[in-house]
């Protein structure tokens, strides 16, 4: 009884592991989508994910502890000195030890990637922290290199030699 509950577990854990992993995994009929959707967003003043880190990995710790958790609703049965559910068993095995201490660190690598990730919009701060709103006919200073044309709206990038934002929305 004891490997018919701990090999379910161990699959558990390494269904997760596998999801969680950052290599999109596809066959030729299907591809198995990850647990999580990540967005960026910019949350003034700064570009944050959605969900955070920390949301991940909470979800992930209490997904594993739920895991384990199964086995504490099953009784052994016919064990006279042994333990009153599976839980215990399950609980002190080496790969499913192994596994927990892995998925509940896993966010962790992969901070340093995301800051890397998220700094490549650093480059664009200029647009939410200094006022672009400017009247016709006038003129916002922006990082040297870029102009910037808001035609209808719409903001566009182009690198050249100037260092000045021109809104064109309205004719001079």
């Amino acid at each position: 009884m004891y490997k018919s509950i701990l090999l379910p577990t161990q699959r558990s854990f390494a269904a997760m592991k596998r999801r969680l992993g950052s290599k999109t995994a596809t066959g030729i009929f299907y591809m198995e989508r990850p647990f999580f959707d990540v967005d960026v967003e910019l949350k003034l003043p700064n570009i944050t994910l959605n969900p955070t880190l920390d949301d991940i990995q909470d979800a992930i710790n209490s997904t594993a502890k739920t895991i384990l958790q199964a086995s504490r609703q099953l009784r052994c049965w016919g064990m006279i000195n042994g333990p009153p559910t599976y839980y215990d068993l399950i609980a002190r095995d080496k790969e499913v030890v192994k596994s927990v201490l892995l998925l509940t660190g896993s966010i962790e690598g992969v901070k340093q990637q995301v800051a890397e990730y998220l700094s490549h919009f650093d480059k664009y701060a200029f647009l939410w922290k200094q006022s672009l709103q400017v009247g016709p006919c006038q003129r916002a200073a922006v990082p040297s290199g870029v102009v910037c044309l808001l035609v209808h709206g719409h903001m566009s990038e182009r690198a050249v030699s100037s260092s000045l934002c021109y809104t064109l929305h309205q004719p001079c």
